[in-house]
């Protein structure tokens, strides 16, 4: 099922992150382009980056220095923003499992596979 994930941070940055464009079911799950939205505490949209194109976004959680961390699983090459890609480790319908770190302006500062 496509899933959409709220996080507020002890600082008051609101996270959320969903389902942008559908690309592939698979099983009972939708896979597509996902987006990561960051508003302040008046809601103003402060930053967003996309994960294309084969994505499912999992969990969020963040801390008090405003940092998110994200969840999910992707499919072939998972591109983050405009410089930063993940290579999938099987070929077709082999799902990856990640997490990624964002700082408060939405800069990577780690990624797991």
């Amino acid at each position: 099922m496509p899933r959409h994930q709220l996080c507020v941070s002890p600082s008051g940055l609101v996270f959320e992150g969903g389902l942008d464009s559908l690309t592939v079911i698979y099983g009972s799950d939708i896979y597509g382009t996902v987006i990561l939205n960051c508003y302040d505490s008046q809601g103003a949209l402060q930053w967003n980056v996309h994960f294309d194109s084969k994505v499912m976004i999992g969990p969020m959680t963040s801390d008090a220095s405003g940092n998110v961390i994200v969840s999910g699983n992707y499919m072939e090459t998972m591109h983050i923003g405009q410089t930063d890609s993940m290579v999938n480790t099987g070929v077709n319908f082999n799902v990856n499992t990640f997490m990624i770190c964002f700082n408060s302006t939405g800069g990577i500062v780690w990624v797991e596979t």
